[in-house]
């Protein structure tokens, strides 16, 4: 969040498709995103007020945004709507460090692998 908080320059693709020097202004709508990691959610109260006091000590804005997914609901799409609910609440309660949710969404239940077929095998091979 510091880092993309300030001005850049690098090499990169100008908008007609031309090698050049790119600047940015820096990003000043950063924000922490807790998924959930190691096992375990961070969504509750306790794991975000740590957040919270992690990003004070760093001196920077307390703008989080909750993964609904993933760790967070032990990677059961059933329950993010659970962990959405907890989220919800919390800013009722007064919380406004939680800016933003994430939340995942699919044509069917659980994975959809794109399906390898002899065109894309073609295609990859070049």
């Amino acid at each position: 969040m510091k880092s993309s908080a300030n001005p850049h320059s690098f090499l990169g693709i100008n908008r007609n498709g031309l090698t050049s020097i790119v600047r940015t202004r820096g990003n000043r709508y950063g924000h922490l995103v807790l998924r959930g990691g190691g096992g375990r959610p961070n969504y509750d109260t306790v794991s975000v007020r740590l957040a919270e006091n992690a990003l004070a000590q760093a001196k920077l804005p307390a703008n989080i945004v909750v993964d609904c997914s993933h760790a967070n609901s032990l990677k059961d799409h059933a329950l993010q709507a659970l962990v959405m609910a907890d989220c919800v609440h919390q800013v009722k309660e007064g919380n406004a460090s939680i800016v933003g949710l994430m939340l995942e969404s699919n044509l069917a239940a659980g994975s959809q692998p794109i399906p390898r077929t002899s065109a894309s095998c073609a295609t990859a091979s070049r």
